[in-house]
């Protein structure tokens, strides 16, 4: 098992309650899968401070961190909107 733990921030609770129920399926179904294994579309964000990643689901990104085998969710969005402040 790749994370022992996967944790959503409020923030990215509240981003999952404004997709729709399949894309939303979709997602939690990519975040399993990263969670698991460790594989996906994963890339790391330059320039943030901790560290953080995106995995990239259809037109949608996911931010997330890595730390001591916890994922920790960040956000959740659609490709155009999810790196905005």
């Amino acid at each position: 098992m790749f994370f022992r733990v996967t944790i959503y921030t409020k923030s990215a609770q509240r981003d999952m309650k404004r997709v729709s129920r399949a894309d939303a399926d979709t997602i939690m179904a990519a975040i399993d899968e990263l969670a698991i294994s460790g594989r996906g579309d994963v890339v790391k964000l330059h320039g943030l401070s901790p560290p953080a990643w995106r995995l990239r689901v259809g037109n949608f990104r996911i931010v997330f961190r890595r730390e001591a085998g916890t994922l920790w969710v960040l956000g959740v969005g659609d490709r155009k909107d999810v790196y905005r402040g």
